[in-house]
Parts: C-alpha cells; structure tokens; sequence
C-alpha cells in the first residue's frame, strides 16, 4: 500500500509552479477545518501544510502514525512543537526559502518610507505638485547609504537582509542572542536609523519590542516587521505613529490574520497613516520563493514516507 500524506495547502499552489509530489504517494487535500480531518490523519504516514493559518490542536494527532509535519515555510508557530514532540510526531520547516523575497520586501518598504512615496502619490493626486516637491526637499530626503540598520534576529532571512541593506552602503549591527558577534538589543535600538524584525514567534519572543525598547529608538526611525505579529505591540507602534515618534513603519504580520476592522492600523491619524505601509503578509511570497519551498518541502516528505530516512528541518530539538 502506497503512503498518504494529507496536503492542508491546496494542491493547485504546487501544480501552478509545476511541483508535483512523488507518484509513489497517495495525496489527499483537505481544509484545516475540515470534519474529516483527524479520521484521515489516522490513516495518513505525513501531512503538508502552509506556514500561515489556523492553530492545528495536538489532540488531532493522538494515536496517528504520522512520520513527519512538514511545513512549507519557516515559521511553525501554528503546530505546538512540544506536545508534538511528546508525541513522537517529527516537525519539519523550510528555513530561509524565502530569505530573498523577504530581503527584496524590506529595501522596498524602507526606501519606500524613507522617500514618502504614499504621501507623495497622494498629494499629487490632489494637485500639490510645486508645494509637496519643496516640502519634501525643505525635509531632507535620506537615502540608505551611511544610514544605521538594526536587524533583530539574524537566521537565514536576517542574515540576507544584512547583504542586501549592505550592498546600498548601510552600516549593519544586529541582534541575536543565539548568534556571535551581534550588539545588545538595547544597543542596535539606540543607533538605529532603521530596525528590520526577523524573529520566529515564541514564549520569548512575544512583545520582544516593548515600549522600554521601541522608545530607545531615535526620533524619525522606521520599524519594519516582516516576521510575526506579537513581537511588537501593534497598539504601541500606532501610538509612536501618531505621536511622530516613529518616522515611519512597514507592517507585513499582525495579531489577527486577516486583520479586523477594529485592528488599531485603522484608526492611524491622518499624518500618521501616510507614514505607514501595511502588507497582507506576503514579504516572503514569490513564485520563484514557493517554488524553492514547495520542492524542498515535498523531497523532506518523500525522504520519510518512501525511504524511512530521517527528515532534514527538524525543529523539534530546538524548542
């Protein structure tokens, strides 16, 4: 009997980029949602799934012979690693697949913020051309080069950022208690221009950017979070909006996904709202990153199911 494997992403995201699991297994798609799904975990050796959704309930796996959880992406914050690990249930990601989509996004947004283009657009728009052209020139116009950039947590993903913010002359320091030769955090927050945040989602983590930290930053710094929502109160970062705190900030991940529409991004100020940009968590959303993820996530599981060989990724030691 061929192995099952359970795919909580719709098969259509690989069939569209041309990634196809092995015909030696036997694939099942269902919703995370779905009544079916722990009958059919009970049957299935592993399950694919996207890094962003749901929270799956440990209890769905009671009494499975599930060989490996993969996920298509690095974060897992949505699995509880531990209980899985309790288990004996193997939990996989795909670290830094979509590092360069992620380090494509930040230079966007923050060159984005740093020349107002929002606001730019906007009061062209409305007809103020001369009066935004000396506004914005009487303001002063930064660019990258021989600005200070902070990188909270540097993986894979912080470490690409790194390169990129680099390559247009920024100075670089970075904070990672689990990596040599980074600064204090208090340290980065303080000579930052800008702070980049590239940590996973953890008891740790959570409100790691509180407002003993973010108000160490310089007045008219920009924050930019493309990692999770929970690292940084969001409720804060507007407050340092509307007060002109912060110069500007980039917000890809939120509390609540899909955001609420009584999430505090939509009541900014005026002012302040022209000082923000907010992504429908996509900084690591690419064809060609996808594409990267999906045939490593497929190789990890056709790796365990067909050759009873120990996956790669394994996360569950690090929790």
């Amino acid at each position: 009997m061929m192995p099952k494997v359970i795919s909580l992403r719709p098969l259509k995201d690989f069939y569209d980029l041309d990634v196809y699991p092995s015909k030696d297994i036997t694939v099942m798609e269902l919703g995370a949602s779905s009544t079916l799904l722990k009958q059919e975990i009970l049957k299935s050796d592993g399950i694919i799934l996207p890094a962003v959704g749901s929270k799956l309930d440990s209890s769905l796996f009671e009494g499975s012979k599930i060989k490996l959880i993969q996920v298509t992406g690095a974060g897992f914050d949505r699995l509880n690693v531990a209980e899985l690990s309790a288990l004996g249930i193997p939990v996989a990601n795909i670290p830094g697949g979509s590092a360069s989509a992620v380090s494509e996004y930040v230079v966007s947004v923050a060159l984005s913020l740093l020349r107002n283009f929002n606001y730019c657009t906007k009061s062209i728009i409305k007809g103020e051309y001369s009066s935004l052209r000396n506004e914005i020139i009487s303001a002063g116009i930064n660019q990258l080069s021989g600005l200070t950039v902070g990188i909270i947590g540097y993986g894979k993903i912080g470490r690409s950022v790194h390169d990129a913010f680099e390559f247009f002359g920024a100075n670089v320091k970075f904070y990672d208690p689990f990596v040599k030769g980074g600064c204090e955090l208090n340290d980065v927050l303080r000579d930052a221009d800008l702070v980049s945040v590239h940590v996973p989602l953890r008891d740790e983590t959570k409100n790691l950017l509180g407002n003993n930290e973010l108000k160490l930053l310089k007045s008219g710094a920009i924050l930019i979070n493309a990692s999770r929502g929970g690292i940084v109160p969001e409720e804060l970062i507007v407050q340092l909006l509307n007060q002109n705190h912060l110069g500007g900030a980039a917000i890809d991940v939120f509390y609540e996904e899909p955001v609420p529409i009584q999430n505090c991004f939509l009541k900014l100020n005026d002012k302040a709202a022209q000082r923000i940009i907010l992504t429908p968590h996509l900084a690591g959303i690419s064809r060609q990153a996808w594409r990267t993820l999906f045939e490593k996530s497929w190789a990890n599981i056709e790796k365990v199911v067909l050759n009873n060989a120990a996956a790669e990724f394994v996360v569950n030691n690090n929790e």
